[in-house]
Formats: C-alpha cells, sequence, structure tokens
C-alpha cells in the first residue's frame, strides 16, 4: 500500500505546467509569472512634487525667514496634475496649484526639499519582478505603474473531480434507504480552487465502468 508521500511524489509527477501565456492585467491576480520583468522606465520617470503647494526657488526664501519677516512673492503659474510643458522658474517668482496673485512665504526653503528624483523608486533597466512570483494586487499595480498592460503568466491547471458511489446522492435532493449526501466532490473542488487551480467540472458515476467512462468523456 502507498505510503502518503508515495501517493503525493506520484501525484506530483502527473501535474504538468500548462505553456506559458500573455494576459490583461485585470485576469493576472493569483497567477504565477513566467518571466522575469525588467522595468522598461524609472519611478518616478521624472523630478516631481512630493506634496501639493508652491514651489519656489530657495534662493528666493533664505535661511533666517521667519513669521516676522514674510517674503512676498508673484504667483507665476499654476500647474496643475497632468501638465506636460516645461516651465522654468525664473527668480522672484512662486509656482502653485492656487489661483492667488501674490503669496506670503513665512518659512525657509531647503533645495530639493518635497522634490521625489527620477529614478528613486524604480531604476529602468532592473529586474523588479521573477519569474515563479505570484501576482498580488501590489505587483499588478506596479506592472501598471510600469506601464505593462499584460503579463506572461502560467495558466491555472485544469482539474476534474469526479466522485463514484450509486449511493451518492447531490446534497438538497430527498434521500431514498441506503443513499447520502455526496460531499467529498464539494469539498476537493474547493481544495483545488484554494490552491489556484481550474475545476473542470464535478460530475458523480455509479459504481460501474462504464458510466466512469462516460462521465470522463
Amino acid at each position: 500500500m502507498r505510503s502518503v508521500e508515495e501517493h503525493r511524489r506520484i501525484v506530483a509527477d502527473l501535474v504538468i505546467a500548462r505553456p506559458a501565456r500573455s494576459v490583461r492585467l485585470a485576469e493576472a491576480e493569483g497567477l504565477v509569472l513566467a518571466d522575469d520583468v525588467v522595468a522598461p522606465l524609472s519611478l518616478p520617470m521624472f523630478d516631481n512634487s512630493a506634496m501639493d503647494g508652491y514651489a519656489v526657488l530657495a534662493s528666493d526664501v533664505p535661511s533666517g525667514t521667519g513669521l516676522e519677516q514674510p517674503v512676498r512673492l508673484p504667483v507665476a503659474h499654476d500647474i496643475p496634475a497632468g501638465r506636460t510643458d516645461r516651465l522654468t522658474l525664473a527668480p522672484g517668482t512662486e509656482v502653485t496649484d492656487a489661483g492667488v496673485d501674490v503669496v506670503e512665504i513665512r518659512r525657509a526653503a531647503e533645495p530639493g526639499q518635497h522634490i521625489r528624483r527620477a529614478g528613486e523608486d524604480v531604476t529602468a533597466g532592473t529586474t523588479v519582478l521573477r519569474a515563479g512570483q505570484v501576482i498580488s494586487p501590489a505587483v499588478v499595480g506596479l506592472a501598471a505603474a510600469l506601464g505593462f498592460g499584460e503579463l506572461r503568466v502560467v495558466p491555472r491547471l485544469r482539474v476534474l473531480v469526479v466522485s463514484t458511489g450509486s449511493e451518492l446522492i447531490k446534497p438538497g435532493s430527498a434521500l431514498l434507504p441506503g443513499q447520502i449526501y455526496e460531499s467529498n466532490a464539494v469539498m476537493l473542488a474547493a481544495a483545488v480552487r484554494e490552491a489556484g487551480g481550474e475545476v473542470v467540472a464535478t460530475p458523480t458515476s455509479d459504481d460501474d465502468v462504464a458510466a466512469f467512462r462516460a462521465a470522463l468523456e
């Protein structure tokens, strides 16, 4: 008689991975990456503001500026998120996402303060995801941020669950003498899904070879 470990090994030897294929990000969660993913671009892609507010040349708000010595500067531009033209900040001006004409600065600014530098999170050309990695929501988000619409994955294994027994009746039906409710198939199907597999069907077969073969067909 087989031991549990022997049976596990024999069953595992029967499992053959399906050929890799590309799927949309929305369908990739829970699957396994087939290939390494290399970042085609850096994140952030360009130096950008880490917070809303005013952009100022540090030299315009020198160290030592306090609440009693506010610096008044004209607002040069309104730069909402998504604006694509490039602006150069001239001395003596402010850039803001508000619509005011003049702003008072009551605190000194340090060069580079509140700026997220290009490549601070991810550098282009680095491997950010590895083959064999399970695709989580975080992985999907990273792939989207890098511009990927699809990922190469190993498809779920397709598993057929068949219960045999002339005495078996589907739950919800009325039992006759000698009959019992079939419970193994639904439990095994749930275990397959929990392990990441795809259940094709869960038919029940009588204790008859021909009936079993017909169920497989």
